[in-house]
């Protein structure tokens, strides 16, 4: 059996990056790991970082989703169709 917090359960089901999480809270990769496998104690500030920086992550991603939405509605129908661009994507 192996101990981990729920935050690094939430973090591996929601495909967050160890880099990307610790780039938002402030703190190393390395740290990220060794609170997530309970390896190290956080303070409260670390859990309101990295709770402030989940809530950024959300809205973040809300924002790229809704605009994946939008243009997903733009171009239903015509998804495969091939298009002439300057360089590749």
């Amino acid at each position: 059996m192996v101990t981990v917090t729920r935050l690094r359960i939430l973090r591996l089901k929601h495909g967050i990056s160890i880099a990307e999480l610790a780039k938002l809270v402030g703190i190393s990769e390395q740290y990220i790991s060794r609170l997530e496998l309970a390896q190290a104690y956080g303070t409260v500030k670390q859990e309101e970082r990295v709770s402030t920086a989940l809530s950024e992550l959300i809205a973040q991603r809300h924002s790229d989703l809704l605009a994946l939405e939008k243009d997903y509605l733009l171009n239903k129908g015509r998804l495969l169709e091939p298009l002439e661009v300057e360089h590749e994507l």
